[in-house]
């Protein structure tokens, strides 16, 4: 049977990637700059970003998904082909009114909308992925951003950067802490960046 120490030492890759820790973010509220979430709600439809802060109250929703559609129409008065492509917040119900930009002729139109995937950046450090607001659990080490989407997301990071042994698991892609830059892997910042988390946990 294992030590606990031995358990500390060791990590073994679940296979999370970012995608795990993006519904709930932890956020300086754009209002009175304490403690706020973000949290993508999927019950919705279409789904929402709500944002709520923790000290002030202040709240704000939006939506997650936008939908496109293109026009590939041929103009029957002048036979100009019109092409445009367009990006929409939702669906409008009613035919949407064309105008040739040739002859000027206006034709209802009804568009296929297709919808997008969920309105996310997940690659701007430091900030959350929805509403691109600076995150609350996130300090500077060496001229680096050292940060964390909400407490588990830090607890995983911790358990990683802990371990004297980093095993891999059988996976079908890249993980999170496979992709973590290497001030972050190196051991020799391991000391300092755990003390660096153990002061973020208080946040």
């Amino acid at each position: 049977m294992k030590s606990i120490k031995e358990n500390n030492e060791r990590f073994q890759d679940e296979n999370i990637t970012i995608l795990n820790f993006i519904n709930e973010v932890l956020v300086h509220c754009p209002k009175c700059d304490k403690k706020a979430i973000v949290i993508k709600d999927e019950l919705k439809y279409p789904e929402e970003i709500r944002l709520k802060c923790f000290e002030c109250h202040y709240s704000r929703i939006e939506s997650c998904v936008y939908y496109t559609f293109q026009i590939n129409h041929l103009c029957s008065n002048c036979d100009h082909r019109i092409i445009e492509n367009k990006s929409v917040v939702k669906i409008d119900e009613k035919p949407i009114k064309l105008r040739c930009p040739n002859c000027k002729a206006i034709y209802d139109h009804e568009p296929k909308y297709t919808k997008v995937s969920v309105k996310y950046s997940i690659f701007k450090d430091g900030f959350d992925p929805y509403m691109k607001l600076p995150l609350w659990i996130k300090n500077t080490f060496k001229g680096h951003v050292f940060w964390a989407y909400n407490h588990g997301h830090l607890a995983y990071l911790k358990k990683y950067i802990s371990a004297k042994i980093r095993e891999r698991n059988d996976r079908q892609h890249y993980t999170m802490v496979e992709k973590l830059p290497d001030w972050i892997k190196s051991s020799k910042n391991r000391n300092t960046i755990i003390k660096l988390i153990e002061k973020l946990e208080k946040k």
